[in-house]
């Protein structure tokens, strides 16, 4: 099972460049105008509510959530086919969601694979193992992750809750004793990361041009590349279950509720 993630934001964030669907010469349907009118709706009455970040297994905020990475996956990469259902890899992945009230803004998950465990990521599928491609990592050896399923709402400061999604999955998988994390992502998201994620949580951020990674389900035309991120173990913090970001979101004045911190 493979053909899946990517990192999408449609803010309209001069910098860096995120893909919209015009860039892949795409316009929305009557369908995803619908979707999104549903999202949008909401926009005013919240502007001034704190951005909520959270790890959950809430039914009605993951259903918000798949819907929401429908309309980005569709509007942005238009991959038509993109199934709206929880999958199996969302069963036993960590999900975060960004919220604002009781309205998802944002989301993404993270799959661990155990220490000698035999899982297949997301990403991979007979073809293309990352034990096999990058034997000189040892992953036997190791707990690593995917990071993958980002969707964050437009107009909702969607490049400061995509920062900020990055950022708490990373610190997850530190917490979870991960020393690598991979995603798979188009070009201009690969080359965004290291912006994106926080220099505290990942010692060092890699895109492998070499590797050739499988692409997106029903979009063979994009081209995809493996990003390897080395994290930071040695600096390994509780996470938050919530993290409050006050309006306008700032990532360097988070309000943690309920945090164990340790050095």
């Amino acid at each position: 099972m493979g053909h899946y993630t990517d990192h999408l934001t449609t803010s309209a964030t001069p910098a860096p460049h995120t893909p919209r669907y015009a860039d892949y010469g795409h316009a929305p349907s009557l369908s995803e105008h619908r979707l999104e009118n549903r999202f949008s709706s909401k926009k005013s009455s919240l502007a001034n509510e704190p951005v909520i970040y959270e790890f959950t297994n809430d039914k009605a905020l993951l259903h918000q959530y798949y819907r929401l990475r429908v309309q980005m996956y569709r509007k942005v990469l238009g991959v038509n086919d993109f199934d709206e259902r929880e999958d199996p890899y969302d069963k036993i992945s960590h999900i975060l969601i960004a919220r604002k009230g009781k309205l998802c803004i944002g989301g993404c998950r993270l799959t661990v694979c155990e220490k000698g465990e035999n899982l297949q990521l997301p990403m991979e599928n007979e073809e293309f193992k990352l034990k096999n491609v990058l034997p000189e990592l040892n992953l036997d050896q190791h707990i690593y992750a995917e990071a993958g399923r980002f969707a964050v709402l437009e107009d909702h400061n969607s490049y400061e809750v995509l920062t900020m999604l990055a950022t708490l999955l990373m610190k997850k998988g530190i917490e979870l004793g991960a020393e690598y994390c991979f995603a798979r992502s188009e070009v201009a998201m690969a080359r965004n990361w290291r912006k994106i994620v926080n220099n505290s949580v990942v010692l060092t951020a890699e895109i492998l041009k070499h590797v050739n990674v499988p692409t997106i389900k029903g979009f063979p035309e994009i081209k995809m590349y493996l990003n390897v991120f080395t994290l930071a173990c040695n600096a390994a913090q509780k996470v938050s279950e919530r993290v409050t970001m006050n309006a306008p979101a700032s990532a360097a004045h988070a309000v943690k509720e309920g945090v164990d911190s340790h050095a």
